[in-house]
């Protein structure tokens, strides 16, 4: 799944889905297309930015780590723990990230 199809997917995401999420998550993706982009939730809605935008929780990595993530090849988990997912800000609101990105 490319990034593209990553931000398509996230936007079509169901309301209930995100009803314990509420803040913005902010993507760099090296070798991406977008290479950077928001993901914005609050009150079950939710805006995707190709830009930067101040956030609770900022998330690196490259583009095949990101694509083994959102297609469940790869654990976010364990991506992080070997140092190919950087997090920084709210750890707490990273761990929300499974139901952002397709996992349960």
């Amino acid at each position: 799944m490319t990034v593209r199809e990553a931000v398509c997917k996230i936007k079509s995401l169901r309301a209930e889905r995100l009803s314990e999420i509420s803040g913005t998550y902010m993507f760099f993706i090296a070798g991406g297309e977008p290479s950077k982009f928001a993901v914005e939730i609050l009150d079950g809605r939710l805006e995707v930015y190709e830009e930067d935008k101040p956030s609770d929780c900022s998330i690196s990595t490259d583009l095949e780590t990101f694509e083994g993530i959102v297609g469940g090849a790869v654990n976010p988990f364990a991506a992080f723990m070997s140092g190919k997912l950087k997090i920084s800000g709210d750890l707490t609101f990273a761990m929300k990230l499974n139901k952002l990105l397709g996992g349960e």
